[in-house]
């Protein structure tokens, strides 16, 4: 048997560092949007509202505690709790890929905070991305984040600025995509008028 080579070492080395910082972001967004659930549950209930369950703010402020605790857990516990984190991003990506499939209108999910950002095929690609990220590290187990980073605080440090760098990313991608896409739809309106 032939050992690997440097290539493949390399290119499984930076596929796991992916998974790492992919798997980490979903859950600190996780967190995030759970966050701003129990902070502002209206868009939440609304959008659970427009697609034909109750809408109430206790159920939204239930969901943002749930996706708090579930992605706090996996950024302690990544075996335990990556299930938890694709479930949720699982669910949302049906319930975004529903809603435009059906015409229902949402103004916001409520997940992004004070922007109230139509979903999108952006919002469907995003948590389709992160339920696989998250598939991903439960079938590969990852450590946990505060194991990566007493390990090696250097490379602790680099994997939070990567992963902060994601979270951002994602909030970019979801928050002005869209309109950056649809701008190009949109009739040139004359100038002189």
């Amino acid at each position: 048997m032939t050992p690997p080579d440097r290539r493949s070492i390399s290119t499984a080395l930076f596929l796991q560092g992916v998974l790492v910082a992919s798997f980490f972001a979903a859950a600190g967004l996780l967190v995030l949007a759970g966050l701003v659930k129990l902070r502002r549950p209206e868009p939440t209930a609304r959008a659970l509202s427009a697609i034909g369950l109750p809408q109430h703010h206790v159920l939204a402020r239930l969901l943002g505690l749930a996706e708090v605790a579930v992605g706090v857990g996996a950024i302690v516990s990544p075996p335990a709790l990556a299930p938890g984190v694709a479930l949720f991003y699982a669910a949302f990506a049906v319930f975004v890929a529903y809603a435009l499939v059906r015409g229902v209108p949402l103004e916001s999910c409520g997940c992004l905070g004070e922007t109230d950002t139509e979903p999108s095929g952006a919002h469907v690609a995003v948590t389709a991305l992160a339920a696989i990220s998250a598939a991903s590290a439960a079938v590969w187990p990852l450590p946990a984040l505060d194991a990566i980073v007493s390990a090696d605080p250097l490379e602790g440090a680099l994997l939070a600025t990567a992963i902060a760098t994601a979270v951002y990313l994602i909030y970019l991608t979801l928050v002005f995509l869209p309109d950056a896409f649809s701008a190009y739809r949109r009739p040139v309106r004359d100038l002189e008028g």
